[in-house]
């Protein structure tokens, strides 16, 4: 039985997703400054402001990332600190193809002036367009 059909979770509501968007972000930011470090010392100076291969590589990063966690285990740290995790309808864990389409969305969904996120004030199941384009469900997990 998977963890969408265990009475004991629900759905994660935008607040909770804004949390653990915030934790990640940290993250993420803090290992665009650790990978920028080698190319500030090995040319002596920062990256020029619109290098896109700069921006192209912190993106891989990101993406990366982000695929890592939710393949191996559904969580990301910010995720886990907040008790939730991404799975399939099914309860499942989620494919790399649903990773990077989940990505991909978000980032419309934040380029749409955040309307993919305040749909999930509106939905009575509390997805999000990249949710419903990934066919993948966060839920909050209790604590064990």
């Amino acid at each position: 039985m998977g963890i969408l059909n265990n009475p004991d979770s629900s759905t994660v509501g935008p607040l909770r997703r804004l949390m653990a968007g915030m934790y990640d972000w940290l993250l993420i930011l803090a290992m665009a400054i650790i990978g920028s470090m080698p190319i500030v010392f090995f040319y002596g100076e920062s990256v020029p402001t619109g290098n896109l291969m700069y921006q192209l590589a912190l993106l891989a990063l990101s993406i990366g990332y982000f695929t890592y966690c939710w393949t191996r285990s559904g969580q990301t740290l910010g995720m886990r600190t907040w008790n939730i995790r991404i799975m399939t309808k099914a309860g499942g864990r989620i494919n790399t193809k649903q990773c990077l389409l989940h990505f991909a969305a978000a980032f419309i969904s934040l380029a749409t002036m955040g309307i993919g996120f305040w749909w999930a004030w509106t939905n009575h199941e509390r997805i999000t367009w990249h949710d419903l384009w990934s066919e993948a469900r966060l839920q909050h997990t209790p604590k064990r």
